[in-house]
């Protein structure tokens, strides 16, 4: 799919991004890449998380446990750490464990930092959160979920 004029390929196992008319762009050199949202495509290489503009440079540092795509000018980013990401009848749950969660601007700046056991998807400035406590087996318990203004 493409998004900013890109698409993101692999060819013997590496990623990197074509134009429309097929020409490569930016290097087959990551292990995972995402597609483009506000800019910024996540990419991967040796189990860490970032982002590169849609020139290649590399915008925000590949150290992140994991990160989600850009929305409204903001990103998630789970630093340290581990996530447990399993997905049973198609659907996802993560458990983060013994790192934090960031949210990081379009240049590569850490807004916010926030302490909770899982921070959702960030729209119009405010982001879900579930405090410590609130998962259940696979289950979350949906009474423990709040929100949370994020400042820029």
């Amino acid at each position: 799919m493409f998004s900013y004029g890109l698409a993101a390929v692999r060819l013997d196992g590496k990623w990197g991004f074509i134009d429309t008319t097929g020409q490569e762009v930016i290097s087959l050199v990551y292990d995972n890449a995402k597609r483009f949202s506000d800019g910024l495509a996540a990419v991967n290489n040796n189990g860490k998380w970032g982002f590169i503009d849609v020139t290649g440079r590399e915008v925000v540092p590949l150290i992140y446990t994991y990160v989600w795509a850009f929305h409204d000018g903001l990103a998630r980013a789970y630093y340290g750490g581990y996530l447990d990401i399993i997905a049973p009848c198609n659907s996802r749950h993560v458990f983060p464990h013994s790192g934090e969660w960031r949210i990081l601007d379009t240049n590569g700046n850490v807004v916010a930092v926030l302490d909770y056991n899982y921070v959702g998807r960030i729209s119009n400035g405010i982001a879900a959160v579930q405090p410590y406590g609130g998962w259940v087996g696979y289950r979350y318990l949906i009474e423990s979920w709040g929100f949370v203004r994020i400042g820029i």
